[in-house]
């Protein structure tokens, strides 16, 4: 139980805040141009926010032990325990704060600058020491990467007992971790205009990137993205070590429509045609784009209506081209030959 206690506060803090993005003209205001009237419940809720975080802070922090944040307290003690939070906690912590910082930004905002004059520079000073105290998390090792091989300085899931010495070798450094830290750096540059959050928040990302497995390795290297979305991904061959470009199936499909309309053609769409792959009916009705009754006795090819099929029709509509559902009108005559007489079209 107790040790469950700093989650449940980051998370209350955040649910109090949630509140504060809304418009605090809302119902007393009238949303009319005149003075903004504070919601009397969002200061509330700000308050009791600031409050749960401070107790938080005291119980679960030594400031003397360059921020030590213990894994659990006992509030019947009054005794905080030896094992240490491991980073995904004190990353809880910097985002708690930055939650605050964020309403606090708002009331004043929202006319209520009193709160903001009393608070922001105390949670932008609290904010700072839990960013410093990140250097006990963090380590350096060698990454063998894709792109070079490079000595980083990243943060490791637990506490060293001294400052930039933390093991970050294999399974105890963790990207998601990286990455959340990255994005709790870039709020707390947006909210304080730190310099110096934003320079590890991109050097983080630097790393991520770097490190990011992206080598097709199945053979053909061909690299698929599977979604109608104008999406691309760089892929490193195996065989050559190169870098390419690959983009998504709906941005090949666009593509290839926009450079037939350039050229004065008026491009038709077609679904894929069917694979020679066969199940046994259910005896149920297959499909929800095409839906196919099927009998227990009978084979079926199998229809890709859910990816390739919706993503071609998504394209067909986006683009206002015309479509033919080559995929169904093959798929419907080869279940009439049944099987082994389609076997003879593939």
């Amino acid at each position: 139980m107790m040790k469950r206690f700093l989650p449940i506060c980051v998370i209350m803090t955040a649910a109090l805040i949630c509140p504060l993005s809304c418009d605090a003209a809302g119902e007393e205001g009238g949303g009319t141009d005149g003075p903004v009237v504070v919601a009397e419940k969002d200061v509330e809720n700000l308050d009791r926010s600031m409050e749960l975080f401070d107790k938080a802070y005291e119980n679960y922090f030594d400031q003397s032990a360059g921020m030590a944040m213990s894994r659990k307290y006992n509030p019947y003690t009054g005794k905080r325990s030896d094992e240490k939070g491991s980073v995904w906690m004190y990353t809880s912590s910097i985002e708690a704060v930055n939650a605050i910082l964020a309403a606090l930004e708002q009331q004043k905002a929202n006319g209520n600058s009193d709160i903001y004059d009393r608070n922001f520079s105390k949670y932008a000073g609290i904010l700072s020491k839990l960013v410093s105290g990140l250097d006990y998390y963090r380590g350096t090792f060698r990454l063998v990467g894709f792109t070079q091989t490079r000595d980083w300085s990243v943060y490791a899931v637990n506490r060293a007992s001294s400052a930039n010495t933390a093991n970050v070798a294999g399974i105890d450094n963790v990207y998601d971790d990286q990455m959340w830290l990255v994005r709790e750096l870039i709020e707390a540059y947006r909210l304080t205009g730190t310099a110096s959050y934003l320079e590890k928040a991109e050097y983080l990302a630097e790393y991520v990137i770097d490190g990011w497995d992206c080598t097709i390795k199945d053979g053909k290297e061909r690299g698929v993205i599977a979604t109608a979305a104008d999406t691309s991904h760089v892929y490193r061959l195996e065989s050559t070590g190169q870098f390419k470009v690959i983009y998504s199936y709906g941005w090949y499909l666009k593509k290839m429509i926009r450079d037939a309309q350039e050229k004065g053609a008026i491009p038709i769409l077609l679904t894929l045609t069917p694979r020679n792959e066969w199940h046994e009916g259910n005896g149920h009705t297959r499909g929800f784009v095409y839906p196919v009754k099927e009998k227990t006795s009978k084979t079926y090819i199998e229809r890709r209506n859910e990816t390739y099929g919706t993503w071609c029709r998504q394209v067909a509509k986006e683009t206002g081209v015309e479509l033919v559902d080559v995929h169904n009108i093959t798929a419907d005559a080869l279940d009439k030959k049944g099987q082994k007489k389609a076997a003879a079209y593939f």
